[in-house]
């Protein structure tokens, strides 16, 4: 038997010996990844032909444009190791430019990657909470998750027809790509040190209090694999839970590890007020800045922290 064989093979029986341990039932899938070892999406790879199809999608401009046309409402998340930004919109209110998507009306950026790390394609419908959860996956050639695309609408058939569109055969390609070590390493983005943005004492805690407590719309990015996801509004909701500090709106949600932010910056770039935060790996994970109209407020809030 092949090599590429063996461990898939092998990995899918030490998996499901993970799963039956009770003890391990709420971890998520790249939580897992991580207590095995492997990749998140070689872990996708196991259960292809029976929750996941494999893709195959030579054009995503086609893809997207087509997403675009016939879906109602969706959730784009993106993550690094610490943090997870997530933005639920109307794709029909958007179009894509090159590798940005981007608002038909006010042209705002929602979401800007790019599409040639995007090794492998997924596409799971899975069980949550009672519902049918059904959503694509874009991997870099690591298996890491660069975007995540979920279904919250009612356009369940478009959804499936655009995955049957572009479904293909797995044939093992991430094992074999494993073992031939055709990998390639990317980087989320790394601090560019600036001494004219010194490190400064304000918290991600404070701020978002301070944001939500005047009710002000500020801008929120998050930066990932060669992406980075923006959401702009006013911020409500401001939760707990377990180490994760979280904002949870209707319509965007963003949840960070407070204990692996390590360092903040914050100065004025393109006449606009920011709070650049940082991992404990000096990865730039988030930035939160002012709007047009809003930069005295803003700045308010950050002469209050400082």
């Amino acid at each position: 038997m092949s090599k590429h064989i063996d461990r898939f093979k092998s990995l899918k029986k030490e998996y499901l010996q993970f799963k039956e341990n009770p003890e391990n039932s709420k971890l998520r899938i790249r939580d897992i990844s991580n207590k095995l070892n492997v990749s998140e999406a070689e872990l996708l790879s196991l259960s292809v032909t029976d929750s996941v199809s494999f893709l195959s999608i030579n054009n995503f401009i086609h893809f997207f444009t087509y997403l675009f046309s016939n879906i109602d409402k969706v959730m784009f998340l993106i993550r690094s190791d610490f943090v997870v930004h997530e933005k639920i919109i109307n794709p029909l209110d958007y179009k894509i430019i090159n590798n940005s998507i981007i608002h038909k009306q006010n042209n705002s950026l929602l979401i800007k990657f790019n599409t040639e790390i995007f090794k492998y394609s997924f596409f799971e419908i899975k069980r949550h909470n009672n519902r049918k959860l059904k959503s694509f996956q874009f991997f870099d050639p690591n298996g890491i998750s660069v975007l995540k695309i979920y279904l919250k609408g009612k356009k369940d058939v478009e959804f499936e027809n655009l995955a049957n569109q572009h479904i293909f055969k797995y044939d093992y390609q991430i094992q074999k790509d494993l073992i031939s070590d055709k990998n390639i390493k990317y980087e989320n983005n790394k601090s560019n040190e600036n001494p004219s943005y010194p490190d400064s004492k304000i918290t991600l805690r404070g701020l978002l209090n301070g944001i939500a407590k005047k009710s002000i719309p500020v801008n929120i990015s998050a930066f990932g694999l060669e992406c980075v996801q923006h959401h702009s509004d006013i911020i409500k909701n401001i939760i707990d839970y377990g180490p994760w500090l979280n904002v949870m709106d209707k319509n965007f949600n963003i949840h960070v590890l407070e204990n692996k932010i390590s360092k903040s910056n914050h100065g004025i770039r393109d006449e606009i007020y920011f709070v650049d935060f940082y991992d404990v790996n000096n990865n730039l994970v988030l930035s939160i800045s002012s709007i047009i109209n809003y930069n005295q407020p803003f700045n308010d809030i950050l002469m209050k922290e400082k």
